[in-house]
C-alpha cells in the first residue's frame, strides 16, 4: 500500500522530548575542573563544563585523544610543569574566547595538531609547544577574529 498523508497516524512518529535530551547532555554547572583528579580526561572535562565555558586545570601527565572545543570561553591551563596532549585539539565555530596555556600538544595525524575551523572571535594560545610529525602543527581554516600565539613554539 503506498503511503498517503491520511494513512500515517501521528502516533506512528516518535515525539521529540527536549527534557529527555537535556538529561543526556554532559554539560555541568561546575565552571572549574581539575584533570585527572576530578575528571579523567581533558576531552571529558571540556564536555562537562557549562555551555558558558570555564577553566580546566590539567595536572602533569600524558593525555591521549582528540579534544573538541565547541563552546565559548573554554580555558585549558597546565597546572604542572609537564602536561602533554598526545592527539589533536580542534576548535569549532563557537569556541571564541578559548585559551590554552602551558600545554605540549603532540600529534601524528593528517590534520593540524591544533585545528581552528571557522572560529569567530579571539583564541589565545600561550606558552604552548605544538608539533605534528605527519602534517601541519597549526591549521586556521575560515576563521574570523584574532588568533594570538604568545611565547609558543610551533614545529
Amino acid at each position: 500500500t503506498p503511503w498517503t498523508p491520511s494513512s500515517a497516524s501521528s502516533s506512528s512518529f516518535p515525539k521529540a522530548d527536549p527534557e529527555a535530551a537535556a538529561r543526556t547532555w554532559a554539560h555541568g554547572e561546575k565552571a572549574e575542573l581539575r584533570v585527572p583528579s576530578e575528571v579523567p580526561t581533558v576531552a571529558a572535562a571540556v564536555d562537562q563544563l557549562p555551555v558558558r565555558g570555564g577553566i580546566i586545570h590539567v595536572e602533569s601527565g600524558y593525555y591521549e585523544g582528540v579534544i573538541v572545543i565547541s563552546k565559548p570561553f573554554v580555558k585549558i591551563w597546565a597546572a604542572g610543569e609537564n602536561v602533554v596532549i598526545q592527539g589533536q585539539v580542534v576548535f569549532r565555530e563557537c569556541a571564541m574566547g578559548a585559551h590554552l596555556k602551558g600545554l605540549r600538544i603532540e600529534a601524528t595525524c593528517p590534520a593540524g595538531a591544533v585545528d581552528l575551523k571557522g572560529v569567530r572571535g579571539k583564541v589565545l594560545l600561550e606558552r604552548c609547544v605544538i608539533t605534528n610529525t605527519a602534517s601541519a602543527a597549526l591549521v586556521l581554516e575560515g576563521c574570523s577574529g584574532d588568533t594570538v600565539l604568545q611565547g609558543c613554539q610551533v614545529r
